[in-house]
C-alpha cells in the first residue's frame, strides 16, 4: 500500500510537469507560437524566434489565435495568448459579464497541494479592482473548493462501501482530466455553482489538488481495510505516514520555478457544456510567463525521470534515500517556494498588460515577427 501512494504521488507529480506535458501533446493542438516543445533544439529555436521581439512587447497571430509577449527581467517572457475560438466571446463576456474564480492552490513544503485562502482574497481583489472583471462574490469560489471535498468525500465512501478501490483517477490523470474535468463536468458538478456567470478563471493546480486529496483520502482507506483483515483496529490514520520520495522535492521545486505554474485561464463556459475529454490539457486562452532556462530545466528532469531504471516503478519508489539526498530536495523546494510571490505576481502584470493590448478594449493588432 506505502509502495502504491508513492506511485500516485509521483504519477500526480509528473503529470503537472514535464512529463505529463509531453504524454498530452499528441492531443493539444500546436502552432507557431505555441509549440510543442520535446527536444532541447525545439527550445532553443522557439526562444531565438521570441529574442526578435520588441523589447516592449508585441501582438502576433497565428494559426491559434493572437499572442502578446513582453520580454521581462532574468529571461523572463510573459504571454496573453487569446484563442482564436473563443477570442470575440471573450472580448465581450470579461467587459460585461460575470464569471466564476477558482480558488488560490498551491504547493506545500510537503510536496502536497493546498488551498491557499489568503492568496485566492488577493487574487480575487486582483481581477476586480485591477483588471475590472465582474466576478461571483468570494463566497462563490469557496463554494467550489467545498464542493471539491464532497466530490472526494463520496467517491471516498463509495469505495469503502465495495471494499475495494477505484483507480481510475490515477489515468485521468495523465489523459488530463483528474476525474473532474470530463464530459460530465458542466452538467453534475460546475453547473450547481456557476449561476450567471459566463466563463471562469482557471489554474492549472485545481486538478491536482482534488488528486492529492483523493490520494490521501485512497491512502486512509487502504490501511483501514488492511488493519481490518488483519484484525488490528488502532489508529490506523496514523500509520503508514512518511516523507516524501527526494525526486518529489525536486518536481516540485522544479514546477514551482517553471511560471507556468501560475498560468491564469479565461475558459468560456460554454467550452465546459461541449466537453468531451481531457479538460485539464486544452489550449486556453490565458495569461502566463515562462523562460528558456526554466523550459530546459523542465525538459533535463523529464530524462532523468524517464530513464530507466531511474522512473522504472520500484526503483523509483526505493531510490537512495540518503539524509543528503532529502536534505538537498528540500533545500531545493524551500527556495523555490520563497519565489511564489514574485511569480504570481509576474503573471498578474501579464495579464494587466497584455490583455489590454489583445484588444479586450478594443481591436486586435498583429505585427508579424521576422
Amino acid at each position: 500500500m506505502k509502495l502504491l501512494v508513492m506511485l500516485v504521488s509521483i504519477i500526480s507529480l509528473a503529470a503537472c510537469g514535464a512529463i505529463g506535458g509531453k504524454i498530452a501533446t499528441s492531443g493539444i493542438p500546436s502552432s507557431k507560437y505555441s509549440p510543442h516543445l520535446i527536444t532541447s533544439s525545439d527550445v532553443e529555436a522557439y526562444y531565438s524566434a521570441l529574442g526578435r521581439l520588441n523589447k516592449n512587447g508585441e501582438v502576433v497571430k497565428d494559426e491559434l489565435g493572437a499572442h502578446f509577449f513582453k520580454k521581462e527581467k532574468k529571461g523572463m517572457v510573459s504571454e496573453t495568448t487569446l484563442l482564436k475560438q473563443d477570442a470575440g466571446v471573450l472580448k465581450s463576456i470579461l467587459s460585461s459579464s460575470a464569471g466564476l474564480m477558482e480558488p488560490v492552490y498551491l504547493f506545500t513544503s510537503t510536496t502536497k497541494v493546498e488551498l491557499d485562502w489568503a492568496a485566492t482574497k488577493r487574487q480575487h481583489a486582483f481581477f476586480k479592482k485591477k483588471i475590472g472583471l465582474k466576478l461571483l462574490p468570494l463566497k462563490s469560489t469557496r463554494k467550489f473548493h467545498d464542493a471539491l471535498v464532497a466530490l472526494v468525500n463520496s467517491r471516498l465512501a463509495n469505495m469503502l462501501n465495495r471494499s475495494a478501490f477505484d483507480t481510475s483517477i490515477m489515468s485521468t490523470v495523465l489523459s488530463g482530466e483528474y476525474g473532474l474535468y470530463n464530459p460530465k463536468y458542466y452538467d453534475e458538478f460546475l453547473s450547481p455553482l456557476i449561476g450567471n456567470a459566463d466563463y471562469v478563471i482557471s489554474f492549472p493546480l485545481t486538478g491536482s489538488y482534488l488528486f492529492d486529496l483523493e490520494a490521501k483520502g485512497v491512502a486512509r482507506l487502504g490501511r483501514a481495510i488492511e488493519q481490518a483483515h488483519s484484525g488490528d483496529r488502532g489508529h490506523y490514520g496514523k500509520r503508514g505516514v512518511s516523507t516524501p520520495p527526494p525526486i518529489n522535492y525536486r518536481m516540485v521545486a522544479n514546477n514551482i520555478k517553471n511560471v507556468k505554474l501560475y498560468s491564469v485561464r479565461f475558459v468560456p463556459t460554454v467550452y465546459y457544456k461541449n466537453l468531451k475529454k481531457g479538460g485539464s490539457y486544452h489550449p486556453y486562452s490565458n495569461c502566463s510567463a515562462h523562460s528558456k532556462k526554466n523550459t530546459l530545466e523542465s525538459l533535463q528532469l523529464q530524462a532523468d525521470t524517464s530513464a530507466i531504471p531511474y522512473y522504472s516503478a520500484i526503483s523509483t519508489v526505493l531510490k537512495n534515500r540518503q539524509k543528503s539526498v532529502i536534505y538537498e530536495g528540500k533545500k531545493s523546494l524551500n527556495q523555490a517556494l520563497r519565489s511564489v510571490s514574485k511569480n504570481r505576481q509576474l503573471v498578474n502584470n501579464a495579464c494587466k498588460v497584455g490583455l489590454k493590448a489583445m484588444g479586450i478594449s478594443g481591436e486586435i493588432k498583429s505585427t508579424k515577427l521576422h
